[in-house]
């Protein structure tokens, strides 16, 4: 493990495309993505084409999360703008990370992406009121307790997406 790292740092400072795709391949390896995280963060140029292309054909979420990691460390205008490309991926916890990413690079939104943020605020918004709605309905049953714990929870981590988003407008 200790060579592979010694390879990998040596490798990252190399300048060439194929070198750059053979290191954003190991992101699969369990034992080595984040120390190759680290090192495409440093040496960031001409790597995030390649990040986004792995991105969708990638179905392992520790990977996803950790493309958008980086592309938030990175924080360039093209990041940036990757970011809000996944900012509606069917997961949530890539969403959720989709928006820390953001706000970690102090996203702001322009005219071609004010759109994308206000109907993403829409969407929380909603979330919030039925999850609201949920909470009003289950809070006079029996053995509800958990359940009315989880969406109190749920709740929180909507209102703090909620005031991410408004801060990127």
């Amino acid at each position: 493990l200790k060579v592979q790292k010694s390879a990998i740092e040596v490798a990252g400072g190399i300048n060439d495309i194929e070198i750059k795709k053979a290191l954003i391949s190991l992101l699969d390896d369990d034992d080595l993505r984040n120390f190759v995280a680290d090192i495409l963060t440093e040496n960031s140029q001409d790597v995030l084409d390649e990040l986004e292309v792995l991105f969708w054909r990638s179905d392992k979420k520790e990977v996803l999360l950790k493309i958008l990691e980086i592309s938030a460390k990175v924080g360039t205008n093209q990041a940036r703008a990757l970011l809000v490309k996944k900012l509606n991926y069917p997961d949530r916890d890539v969403q959720v990370a989709v928006i820390k990413g953001m706000h970690f690079c102090r996203f702001e939104a322009d005219e071609t992406n004010q759109e994308v943020i206000t109907k993403k605020i829409e969407q929380v918004i909603g979330s919030i009121v039925w999850i609201t709605i949920c909470m009003k309905e289950v809070e006079d049953k029996l053995n509800t307790l958990k359940l009315q714990q989880s969406l109190e929870l749920d709740k929180q981590e909507s209102y703090e997406l909620l005031f991410s988003l408004l801060s990127f407008l």
